[in-house]
């Protein structure tokens, strides 16, 4: 039997009557199968001898061989170089025409279709695809992808199942005109959109029965009138659009569970912004992405080193922690940031009478510069030769990797173990390419090298604890009980394709062979599916006057939607804020310049300003001399400051009376800091935050009583004032604790967001904890360790111990000597005075990458 199945998504599908004795369904996704799957059970539907795929999934079973994506760039490469006339050929340029080529291919195209498109170029193209087509079917492969020969005859399925399709692609349809030639085959097709009429429902399910499948169509559902029964609503929030999604999602976690709600966008971009900001506003989010890998990124900074010496990738090379050079690293990095040169061999120290650099030791600047000459590079080669060169550098650095991560699972080095194994994959594969290359271009050799660890980028792990963010189309079966949709105004991403070959002149032409094609019904329908499968939504606009994407206008203008105005009743960070700003002119005269440097030079710093200053001096610039963070951030994080202090103050009070946990004197001491009476006569929000204090203060006392009880030191000192000097450098701060046992001291600080690692006090990154040791070896203090404290989860990281005053009792490799220890905070020491130095005199190079940055509107990463 073939059939058609069209239904409303609340019609259920009655799976029980029509699955076999052995059911292959087939769906759009991963996630839609992940939620077929779970609505399944959660209605106890039986789907033993049922399997499930995607038609991609399929298709790499059944089809014939197809060329990856790099070994198709080399050859169309190698064809564009001597077909494409006098056009000089850029990587980017290959990466269009393939993309193109991607597109005919896809839509089942060939080189006559090109030749319709109006202009010489796609004359050319069509001689060229023709060539690129010819070359890989004379040596076995298929660009097509077509299926093979009788593949799917022998299938042990009798029964098929395709549910949640629009439409089918060009390759789609090939596999179910094969399963429908199948005798004895049941094949049901599953078309939960019975609720708008449109051209591209009609078209789809006529072509279905051209196939004589039968139509066998349930309930229409009229989306307007339903839709318009439902709790839906629009919000626009005036430029606050942070405070409306935050304030709005916290509101509902009050009465529903964080598996009650669903944020589905319309814009990838705005799902990073949020994910960025869960630590501010203590929550966690779900959001699809890349795993990102020091080593990765590090790697990359070394092959493009590799092809260009310049200053700008000479001083990345300086600074590569896994790739590390045998000299004075900070000393080397400040003396080449003042030495004037364009690429590192036009150092020719031969040639001058004297050199003049900002270093403490000119022995190791020339040391540095001859140990990085040294790198050599042959600018053509065999591929094994460049392949055994960078696997050397990957290999220094494999047994290091293994081994943190067998002391610590968890730690982010995970990562950069899955990038080697990665790349030992890849470098496997580029051998291969022997056969097309007797020599490469270092050039080239880079460009591919990149190309395959883009394609070998795999998934971060996901936080299945988090509120999900996902892309509207790609939701099916999944039920919301309150759904949230963003990204819907001037934010929306529309997937349109802007080059040399998509353009205005081209756009008609590709419509008339169906390379381009106009979605908005196809969306229109995903989004309306959204709707319905939700009991109340919330549609979270930034800025109405900025604009609506064509989506939202329709779907307002269908159900009659008004937009409210955000009240801000409820601020994410407890604290009022004005957004109104004045047009400032951030141009910096040399006058005020002078003025700048002067005021840097006369100011107090904070033990937390180096942490800032060491990554980008420019922030360091708006935020401590400036002062632009407050008129800047339009989210704030002085409510969990307020917390943390709050924290603070109750802990303080708690351990200098108690040795032991004791509940009652906990409960005593969070009323009288909140300034609350009698429990009991507590309002319900009152009881929920005594409540959430306690909780995670009764956890994190009891972590840290078990570390006072290890070694015998007692909390003596609170909110310790420092105010110390570096050469000169004034720099205060306050100590959250220190434990004493004679004149040793175990240094804490507090913590309710990210703890920094000894690797970034090692690696001179974070400052607060060693100038906390620096200032209490200057009263005659002996340190013992630092400690962070997170309140929050409870526990307390060690990153620094003295192995010459406590035993090296655990695994964790935390240790200093008496010895290394005083090195390395004479390694500090030098690094502040540097960078002070550095910014004093106008020096606000930044190291930063500038993402999620809040002052890229008044920087830019421009010179000043």
């Amino acid at each position: 039997m073939k059939k058609i199945i069209f239904r409303n998504p609340r019609e259920k599908f009655d799976f029980a009557n029509l699955k076999g004795k052995k059911t292959l369904i087939i769906l759009p996704s991963q996630s839609a199968i992940n939620f077929y799957i779970r609505d399944m059970l959660e209605n106890k539907v039986d789907i033993t001898k049922t399997e499930f795929d995607t038609f991609d999934g399929i298709g790499k079973k059944i089809r014939r061989y197809k060329p990856d994506s790099i070994l198709k760039y080399i050859i169309l490469s190698k064809i564009l170089k001597d077909n494409f006339g006098d056009r000089l050929i850029f990587p980017e340029t290959v990466d269009i025409i393939l993309d193109f080529f991607d597109d005919i291919v896809e839509n089942n195209l060939c080189s006559e279709d090109i030749l319709t498109i109006d202009g010489e170029i796609f004359k050319n193209l069509g001689k060229v695809f023709r060539i690129y087509k010819d070359y890989f079917e004379k040596r076995g492969y298929d660009i097509y992808g077509r299926i093979k020969d009788q593949s799917m005859e022998g299938t042990l399925f009798d029964t098929f199942i395709i549910s949640g399709f629009l439409e089918f692609r060009k390759s789609e349809e090939e596999i179910i005109k094969k399963l429908s030639k199948i005798s004895n085959k049941n094949i049901y097709i599953d078309i939960p959109f019975n609720f708008f009429k449109s051209e591209l429902v009609s078209s789809t399910i006529k072509s279905l029965k051209d196939l004589d499948f039968i139509l066998e169509e349930k309930t229409f559902l009229d989306y307007k009138e339903y839709l318009k029964a439902k709790e839906i609503y629009a919000i626009s929030s005036k430029g606050d659009f942070y405070n409306l999604f935050f304030s709005k999602i916290k509101m509902t976690l009050k009465n529903k569970k964080v598996e009650d709600i669903g944020v589905l966008t319309g814009s990838r971009g705005l799902a990073y912004k949020i994910k960025s900001r869960e630590n501010f506003e203590n929550l966690e989010f779900n959001v699809k992405c890349s795993e990102r890998s020091l080593l990765e990124s590090e790697f990359m900074t070394l092959l493009e080193y590799f092809k260009d010496k310049s200053r700008e990738n000479t001083i990345k090379r300086v600074r590569l922690s896994y790739f590390p050079l045998e000299c004075d690293l900070i000393d080397l990095e400040k003396a080449f940031l003042s030495y004037d040169f364009k690429n590192l061999y036009d150092i020719d120290f031969s040639k001058v009478k004297s050199i003049t650099v900002n270093s403490n030791s000119i022995d190791n600047f020339l040391r540095g510069v001859e140990i990085l000459q040294d790198e050599v590079i042959k600018e053509t080669a065999n591929i094994d030769y460049y392949l055994n060169f960078f696997g050397e550098y990957l290999d220094c650095i494999k047994i290091k990797i293994a081994d943190e991560v067998e002391t610590n699972p968890e730690t982010f080095a995970i990562r950069d173990l899955r990038f080697l194994e990665k790349m030992k994959e890849s470098f496997s594969k580029m051998k291969k390419l022997s056969s097309l290359y007797s020599e490469i271009s270092l050039f080239d050799f880079v460009l591919i090298t990149k190309k395959y660890i883009e394609k070998s980028k795999t998934d971060a792990i996901q936080n299945l604890e988090g509120i999900e963010i996902s892309n509207y189309s790609s939701n099916y079966y999944r039920e919301f009980k309150n759904l949230f949709l963003i990204g819907f105004d001037q934010n929306f991403e529309r997937n349109v394709k802007n080059n040399f070959l998509y353009n205005r002149e081209s756009e008609e032409d590709m419509r008339e062979i169906g390379l381009i094609k106009d979605n908005f019904t196809r969306d229109y329908i995903y989004l309306i599916y959204d709707l319905i499968m939700s009991e109340e939504v919330f549609i979270l606009i930034d800025d109405y006057d900025k604009g609506l994407s064509k989506l939202l206008n329709k779907l307002i203008f269908d159900l009659g939607l008004k937009i409210q105005e955000h009240e801000k009743i409820y601020s994410t960070s407890n604290i009022d804020f004005n957004n109104s700003r004045e047009e400032l002119n951030y141009n910096v005269s040399r006058e005020e310049l002078a003025g700048i440097n002067k005021k840097i030079r006369e100011r107090n710093y904070y033990v937390t300003d180096f942490d800032t200053l060491k990554e980008c001096p420019r922030r360091f610039l708006f935020e401590k001399v400036y002062k632009i963070e407050k008129l800047e951030k339009d989210y704030d994080e002085k409510y969990y400051q307020r917390t943390g202090d709050k924290y603070h103050h109750i802990l303080e009070k708690y351990f200098k009376r108690e040795r032991d946990l004791k509940i009652e004197t906990l409960k005593e001491l969070i009323l009288e800091e909140e300034n609350l009476g009698d429990f009991n006569n507590l309002s319900f929000l009152e009881k929920i935050s005594v409540i959430n204090s306690f909780n995670t203060l009764s956890e994190y006392i009891k972590s840290d009583l078990e570390e006072q009880k290890k070694y015998g030191f007692m909390p003596k000192y609170f909110e310790e004032k420092i105010d110390t000097d570096i050469s000169g450098i004034k720099i205060k701060g306050r100590i959250d604790r220190i434990d004493s046992l004679g004149e040793s001291e175990i240094l804490i600080d507090y913590k309710r967001s990210n703890i920094r690692t000894k690797k970034e006090i090692e690696d001179l990154k974070s400052f607060q904890m060693p100038i906390y040791a620096i200032s209490r070896i200057k009263v005659g203090k002996k340190i013992a360790s630092a400690i962070y404290g997170s309140v929050k989860k409870a526990e307390l990281t060690t990153v620094i111990k003295n192995s010459d005053i406590l035993p090296r009792d655990d695994k964790r490799r935390n240790y200093f000597t008496e010895d290394e220890l005083c090195e390395l905070l004479k390694k500090v020491e030098a690094e502040i005075i540097a960078m002070t130095n550095s910014i004093t005199s106008g020096d606000y190079n930044s190291r930063s990458d500038c993402k999620n940055c809040d002052y890229t509107e008044i920087c830019e990463n421009k010179e000043i």
